[in-house]
């Protein structure tokens, strides 16, 4: 039996290829980070643009960000993370954490969708982080598949809460899942350059398995004209993630890219993020 082996470092952890007539089956999974801006940042934003860009990308789970929940500014009383569910189809579960429990006669946090049929749930359950000296709160909304973990956050990039919040996170994962054979992901909108100590800090337990690139993108790219042709053209600032923690689970990551070329629509008008996805193995 012939045996082949790829090593591939990412920051302090190893992702291995293996190759093997004789190995276990495994499934591949592709995850999202998406900050929809509670789908309404531009005209043309709304569940339903959104979820047109999403099924091109036909993603197993979505991490979001930015949500509302029958506040005023969205206009009407509704879970936005239930109304996107039903925009990608009947397939799709639901998952919502407030941050902000009372916010303009509403809510407003994070969320999670997923396909039913890919994926089946063993717990949900979301902790809260500290706002440090700025106004709004923040949490991490952790969904626990049968076979994996993808949480879900969007944190203040203040140092007095982005540091302490990045820690709450890592110790309350690693605390439950730090001896796991299960793989546990990490996706959000970090308000984090690379190079921030917070995110240095994350690199000593997590594995960031999403490529540097703008992904916060604000309304710079809004009818550019020529349009971003390679990432690389794209303005903006690398601050949302994937990541994975650094346990025992045994991962290969097959792909990952920040995506702002759609058949079906402009990403550039459906957010001021852009969707971030991760292929993986396991």
């Amino acid at each position: 039996m012939k045996r082949f082996f790829l090593i591939f470092a990412l920051g302090t952890a190893f992702l291995t290829l293996f190759i093997s007539s004789c190995s276990a089956p495994k499934e591949t999974f592709r995850l999202v980070t998406y900050n929809v801006g509670v789908f309404g940042k531009w005209d043309l934003s709304s569940e339903d643009y959104a979820a047109t860009l999403m099924k091109e990308l036909d993603p197993d789970a979505i991490a979001l960000q930015e949500l509302d929940s029958c506040t005023t500014r969205s206009g009407i009383c509704n879970l936005q993370s239930k109304t996107f569910a039903a925009a990608l189809g009947d397939n799709w579960g639901h998952a919502y954490g407030h941050a902000l429990k009372s916010y303009r006669e509403g809510s407003y946090g994070i969320g999670e969708v997923w396909k039913q049929d890919r994926m089946s749930i063993k717990d949900i359950y979301k902790v809260m982080l500290p706002k440090g000296e700025e106004r709004e709160e923040r949490a991490l909304l952790v969904v626990e598949y049968e076979n994996m973990v993808f949480a879900s956050t969007h944190l203040n990039g203040h140092p007095s809460s982005l540091q302490p919040s990045v820690e709450i996170i890592t110790e309350t994962l690693k605390a439950r899942y730090g001896e796991s054979e299960i793989p546990v992901f990490l996706g959000g909108d970090f308000n984090a350059h690379p190079d921030n100590p917070s995110i240095e800090y994350m690199r000593q337990n997590w594995t960031i398995l999403t490529p540097e690139g703008a992904t916060g993108v604000e309304g710079k790219n809004r009818g550019v004209n020529p349009a971003p042709q390679t990432i690389e053209e794209v303005q903006g600032y690398c601050i949302d993630y994937i990541m994975l923690l650094n346990n025992k689970a045994k991962v290969e990551l097959l792909d990952s890219k920040i995506c702002f070329k759609f058949d079906g629509g402009s990403a550039f008008e459906s957010s001021d993020h852009l969707p971030v996805y991760i292929d993986v193995r396991f």
